[in-house]
């Protein structure tokens, strides 16, 4: 925005390198909710990991508000 905003350009060189940590801990974040959320049915010990997952979300405040953070795109990495 400070390239149209205000004609600063000098940021512009550092764009991909910003963008690239934000689009990786996304992507992380996606993996994450999908093997939480649908289950393989590949190998019993997936599902027991996904299970885990899902009991510690549901059950855990720090679990549970750290999803909610990562879900709007807050977390730290």
């Amino acid at each position: 925005m400070e390239h149209y905003h205000h004609l600063d350009d000098s940021r512009l060189p550092h764009y991909s390198e910003g963008c690239a940590e934000r689009v990786w801990r996304t992507q992380d974040f996606s993996m994450f909710m999908t093997t939480m959320l649908h289950p393989s049915g590949d190998d019993e010990s997936d599902d027991q990991l996904q299970l885990s997952r899902l009991r510690s979300v549901t059950s855990s405040p720090t679990a549970t508000r750290r999803l909610a953070e990562c879900y709007v795109d807050l977390c730290s990495q």
